[in-house]
């Protein structure tokens, strides 16, 4: 059986937005390894895709580096699948001397879009699909239909409640596209006088409101995906949990602030909603550090208001069962 490896690095989401290039690798009876960094070997392994996983510490010296990369020469791969495309990923394809295929950056796009702003590029292009783009660099054609993380172990997790309960996650990896902390203390609230259970989770330290539970780093990658697959609707900000809730088929309502689904990392799922502000300057950048507004900065997060949230979040709700791909356009405000 011929093997090939993958390269992905990080982050959460790009992660699992790599699943479906996997899948379809799977169908073609190859043995698949997978590179990244050792917090994200977990997430790697729940695909149930990846034969073997390799991993570099997250702070690897290009020395670890190169040490990781002579050890993999050992295995002979048949081709490479650089889904990262940074520095770090060149150099292993370069060591390797295997087959190479590398994933596109639409460095153009991304410049043309923030530049003029969506509703100029969408005269010329069509929406960035990292999914997609990912299937396409490992030959495939279309992201392919189905949950991407239904394999999940069991473990048990105390207090969790038995049903009808809403995660939160109030983070971002970037400050900047976070939507207000005070904001979501008050929505949960609301939920929860609602009769919904509330489960917070992320990796910052936050005070939660009276009847949550708080699971904000408390859990491995594996049981936060546990407690998403068990949740009726994850509402959060554009966030790497936003990916991987959609993938073990728990839909999101996402608050999208500098960024926009022309980017390429929106949801897909058709009950998963997107909240947004309609301004002529969005989107700005992918982290959102580049706000133009000298009046009232991050309006785009401003302006969306618990109600908004909240009256997404309940249609959700009253949709029941998840429905899986394709992709979906997204209601706005």
């Amino acid at each position: 059986m011929q093997k090939v490896l993958v390269i992905r690095f990080s982050s959460v989401g790009d992660i699992v937005l790599t699943f479906p290039a996997l899948r379809f690798l799977s169908q073609n009876q190859v043995e698949i390894h997978y590179l990244t960094k050792a917090q994200f070997a977990p997430l790697v392994e729940m695909s149930g895709l990846v034969h073997v996983v390799h991993t570099i510490s997250d702070h690897a010296s290009l020395k670890e580096l190169l040490l990781k990369t002579e050890s993999l020469k050992q295995i002979s791969f048949s081709h490479v699948f650089d889904l990262h495309r940074n520095l770090r990923s060149w150099i292993v394809v370069k060591v390797l001397k295997a087959k190479a295929s590398r994933i596109r950056k639409f460095r153009f796009k991304e410049f043309f879009l923030f530049i003029f702003r969506k509703k100029i590029f969408n005269w010329i292009f069509r929406p960035i699909d990292r999914a997609k783009e990912a299937v396409v660099t490992v030959g495939g054609a279309e992201v392919t239909t189905g949950i991407l993380l239904d394999k999940t172990k069991e473990t048990h997790i105390i207090d969790l409640p038995k049903n009808n309960f809403i995660c939160i996650c109030a983070e971002s990896a970037w400050p900047q596209k976070q939507w207000s902390i005070k904001c979501f203390l008050e929505l949960a609230q609301i939920l929860s006088e609602k009769g919904y259970g509330i489960v917070w989770l992320g990796l910052k330290s936050l005070t939660t409101p009276p009847n949550s539970l708080n699971l904000i780093a408390k859990l491995t990658l594996p049981q936060t995906a546990q407690v998403l697959k068990k949740a009726k609707l994850l509402i959060c900000n554009d966030s790497g949990l936003m990916h991987l809730s959609e993938a073990v088929g728990t839909p999101v309502v996402t608050i999208f602030g500098p960024t926009t689904v022309e980017i390429g990392f929106s949801p897909r799922l058709p009950q998963s909603r997107i909240v947004e502000a309609k301004l002529w300057c969005r989107p700005c950048s992918k982290s959102g550090r580049f706000c133009i507004r000298f009046v009232k900065p991050y309006k785009c997060l401003q302006d969306i208001s618990v109600q908004n949230v909240l009256t997404y979040a309940l249609e959700v709700l009253r949709n029941g069962s998840m429905q899986p791909y394709p992709y979906k356009s997204m209601d706005v405000l």
